[in-house]
């Protein structure tokens, strides 16, 4: 259990790192573009030679938009897997560490439920997308939506994997001497 426990927290960091090196190309794609249009627009800017050069980012605003729905699906699993999900604790503050245990049962075995379906009916919809009889794509650059939605999927997947080790971490949380204190790392 400790071994995939290390496995699963290792690549689920991974992915979130990789999913905040996405987020800083697209805050460093935004602001060139943003100063592109600038350039553009301003007349005295744009006569400028060394300035000439310098255009906005053609479909940028898609880009974004796929690359925001890929990191932000990357730090799903890290996130579960950590226990960094927002916890409203008011009631059960001062709880014995078997019933908040306990809870964390309950809650990880809904949040399981909950992501093995989204999982499922991403995989259906990326199948859809894929299929010769929808070719979807992005309006400018002509990105296949099939692409984004195969990764997030496969995220998704991840997710539902990771929700159900930390069910079974949680059961055994709880039979055992309640609560661990603190994440996982």
């Amino acid at each position: 259990m400790h071994r995939l426990e290390h496995f699963l927290l290792r690549l689920t960091r991974f992915l979130a790192y990789a999913g905040g090196l996405v987020i800083a190309a697209l805050t460093l794609i935004t602001v060139y573009s943003i100063v592109g249009r600038t350039i553009v627009k301003t007349s005295w800017l744009n006569s400028l030679f060394f300035l000439s050069w310098w255009k906005p980012v053609r479909g940028d605003f898609e880009l974004i938009e796929i690359g925001t729905a890929l990191a932000i699906s990357s730090f799903f699993p890290y996130t579960q897997m950590i226990k960094g999900n927002v916890l409203v604790d008011f009631f059960t503050n001062r709880a014995d560490s078997r019933v908040k245990a306990g809870l964390e049962v309950f809650s990880n075995l809904i949040f399981s439920i909950l992501s093995i379906l989204i999982a499922w009916r991403m995989a259906a919809g990326s199948a859809e997308f894929y299929s010769a009889a929808f070719k979807q794509t992005s309006m400018i650059l002509k990105i296949p939506t099939w692409m984004s939605m195969f990764v997030v999927t496969g995220f998704m997947f991840l997710l539902s994997i990771v929700c159900i080790f930390t069910l079974l971490r949680s059961i055994l949380e709880t039979l055992g001497s309640g609560e661990v204190k603190g994440s996982t790392e």
